[in-house]
């Protein structure tokens, strides 16, 4: 009777795990689907966070040591440090249309968080880039209202020949994040 007793309640135990793990498999996608979007949102958190702060650590630090001080030559004929207040928007256009670009900015990026929204598969890809799009926009919005301008400082330039506009770690996310997302783009129309 022992045997035969263990053997039923062996086979009884099995079909109850088995149960519970066709129970588990069964909400396994959505499980996973749970952490997926967990996992998405510590990344847009996480890139927000440090892009923000490395964002307004370098403009506070270009404030307090480049304005109104010599440039700061980091390779020579380069790469400068040197301060500038772009009072416009990228390229130097719309120059003093503070509330406009402040404006425009805010449109971009409720369109770029709804289309983000709206889309079904969002793989990291198009996370990252749109994490980086916006901690940009928003590094850059705020000096717009704080300040009347946008504080830039990394100055690349051939010789004294050739200087690609001053810029500063928001337009770096923006550029970065850009770039990302025209490959998103490019990988999903394939």
């Amino acid at each position: 009777g022992r045997w035969a007793d263990d053997g039923k309640s062996h086979c009884a135990k099995r079909v109850q795990l088995g149960c519970a793990a066709d129970h588990l498999d069964g909400s396994a996608g959505r499980n996973n689907e749970d952490l997926e979007r967990v996992m998405e949102v510590q990344m847009i958190y996480l890139i927000f966070i440090l892009g923000m702060l490395l964002d307004y650590v370098t403009k506070i630090w270009a404030i307090g040591t480049l304005k109104g001080q010599p440039d700061i030559t980091v390779i020579e004929g380069f790469f400068d440090f040197s301060y500038l207040e772009n009072r416009g928007a990228a390229f130097g256009i719309f120059q003093g249309r503070v509330y406009l670009l402040a404006f425009v900015t805010i449109i971009i990026m409720v369109v770029l968080f709804v289309m983000y929204q709206k889309t079904k598969k969002k793989t990291k890809l198009l996370t990252i880039s749109t994490a980086l799009i916006m901690t940009g926009a928003i590094g850059n919005l705020i000096d717009r209202l704080r300040y009347g301008f946008v504080v830039d400082f990394i100055s690349w330039h051939w010789k004294n020949t050739y200087y690609f506009p001053t810029f500063n770690v928001a337009d770096i996310c923006i550029t970065v994040g850009t770039g990302l997302l025209i490959l998103y783009i490019i990988k999903e129309v394939e």
